[in-house]
């Protein structure tokens, strides 16, 4: 029995002084938060006069003064995020002057050297200032943290900032090998690229389209919607004969915005091809051209099984000549389904428009929308 309630006391000595020793540890932990929260505030207030200077300073020629008090290294950090900060709201001038300042102030080098910090959060608050500050000695770091940072949110920081610190095209091939290896998906990336005012988007374009990797190359092709330049018709040339499905077709389809001459020849191969993509960039080339021998071949896409073939078709026919135009209104005016009907009567009131033979044309449309409303009622 006595053995027995020394146990019991024993256990709850241990137990409270377990619960008494978190208690303390939480209350320290609450005591250093609250003197981090006042030593921060303290700064920021402290800092204020010297932000307020640099605002007033960043359009005049002279050049940036450093602070005028002793920076420790709490503080140093706390000046960088508000000097990062005013970065990200003032213009590309007055950025450089900035970064130039925190180059003078050291804070570029302690960001350069917290990239190979042992701790992910430290790592990654340093590549975000990196990347507003678009510091290019930080590329090869960057590119050895996309093998070491394995969750898609990091590796897409590290990417925003390969992108932001690149002046050249190395590091952007390098980057998206490496992102395409690890399986990231990388088509979120052409927007930064395309706002980009330091990389040559042209280079990179055909350096990506040349190099034997169909993702690379599915990605290069996207690019290319944002340039559309007759230069890549031999490139996309190429590509439309791939043996990969997705990037023949794409590259096709580019051509054909581009109203490249090389597909010319290949009309009568699209526009009867078992793929739909290519059926539909046939019958637009064909209205395009207008070209009046494939007037049957249209007729008949007009019933094909997929709607924007039909569409094509439906538009390339009023394109052509008066009697395509005639072989739309009737295709119109024999349709019961309401939605389709005031699709193709919003295609052909558009070529009207256009036509040298718009009172003719108009007459036509006017007759076939009025049938239509007899055939409904």
């Amino acid at each position: 029995m006595i053995i027995k309630f020394n146990f019991l006391l024993l256990s709850t000595i241990i137990l409270f002084s377990i619960l008494l020793t978190i208690a303390l540890f939480l209350v320290a932990l609450k005591a250093i938060d609250n003197h981090n929260k006042k030593k921060h505030q303290q700064y920021n207030l402290k800092f204020d006069d010297y932000i307020s200077y640099l605002k007033l300073q960043l359009d005049k020629t002279d050049e940036l003064m450093k602070p005028c008090f002793k920076l420790d290294s709490y503080g140093a950090k706390i000046l960088l995020n508000r000097i990062v900060k005013l970065m990200t709201e003032v213009e590309d001038s007055n950025r450089e002057k900035l970064v130039f300042l925190c180059e003078r102030l050291g804070f570029i080098k302690s960001d350069l050297l917290r990239l190979r910090s042992s701790f992910n959060a430290i790592r990654l608050k340093a590549i975000n200032r990196i990347r507003v500050m678009e510091v290019s000695r930080a590329l090869p770091r960057l590119i050895y943290l996309l093998d070491l940072h394995k969750k898609d949110i990091e590796k897409n920081a590290i990417a925003l900032a390969i992108i932001k610190c690149s002046d050249t095209n190395e590091y952007i091939i390098k980057m998206l090998y490496k992102l395409v290896k690890s399986g990231f998906n990388i088509i979120p990336l052409i927007e930064p690229i395309k706002e980009s005012t330091k990389i040559n988007r042209w280079n990179l374009i055909l350096e990506i389209l040349t190099e034997e990797n169909d993702s690379l190359t599915k990605f290069g092709l996207l690019l290319v919607n944002t340039e559309k330049d007759r230069r890549l018709t031999p490139y996309l040339y190429k590509l439309s004969h791939s043996e990969n499905r997705d990037i023949r077709i794409k590259a096709i389809r580019l051509l054909a915005d581009m109203n490249a001459d090389v597909l010319y020849k290949h009309i009568d191969e699209y526009i009867n091809s078992n793929e739909w993509e290519l059926r539909s960039v046939g019958a637009s080339m064909v209205g395009e051209l207008k070209l009046e021998k494939y007037i049957p071949t249209l007729k008949s896409n007009v019933n094909d099984s997929n709607m924007l073939v039909r569409y094509n078709s439906l538009k390339s026919l009023s394109k052509i000549n008066m009697d395509g135009f005639k072989e739309v209104c009737r295709v119109a005016s024999n349709i019961k389904n309401i939605t389709l009907q005031k699709m193709i009567f919003s295609i052909l009131e558009e070529e009207v428009e256009k036509n040298k033979f718009k009172s003719t044309m108009k007459k036509i449309l006017s007759s076939t929308m009025v049938n239509s409303l007899f055939v409904k009622n």
